[in-house]
């Protein structure tokens, strides 16, 4: 259980750097066919994005990967900054558990 706790804490940390200030430099969207390592990250088949220099902004995690210093989840979304440092992830494990509780508050009649 602690565990869990730690890792729920981990990408709360990780994902507060998604509201940070500036501006984030364009970037374009590329449907990837099949997954691919890019920068070495294991991205997913799937959409992806790229900065206008071509290195990767965002993608989905074909398997469990480092990011920074936490172990990310595979199905994670990870975003990167425009020189390729980690910025946030959106952590696979806790969306899960969130649709599950939202799913059975609403199977209960508790949400409206």
């Amino acid at each position: 259980m602690q565990k869990i706790a730690v890792g729920i804490a981990i990408c709360v940390c990780l994902a507060g750097g998604a509201f940070g200030a500036g501006q984030h430099p364009n970037t374009e969207r590329k449907d990837l066919k099949q997954p691919s390592d890019i920068q070495g990250y294991p991205c997913a088949a799937g959409y992806a994005w790229f900065y206008d220099g071509g290195a990767l902004s965002s993608c989905r995690l074909a398997r469990d990967v480092p990011f920074g210093e936490a172990r990310v989840s595979a199905g994670s979304w990870i975003t990167l900054t425009s020189d390729g440092k980690p910025r946030f992830v959106s952590c696979a494990t806790i969306r899960a558990s969130v649709q599950r509780l939202a799913w059975g508050a609403r199977w209960a009649g508790r949400a409206s």
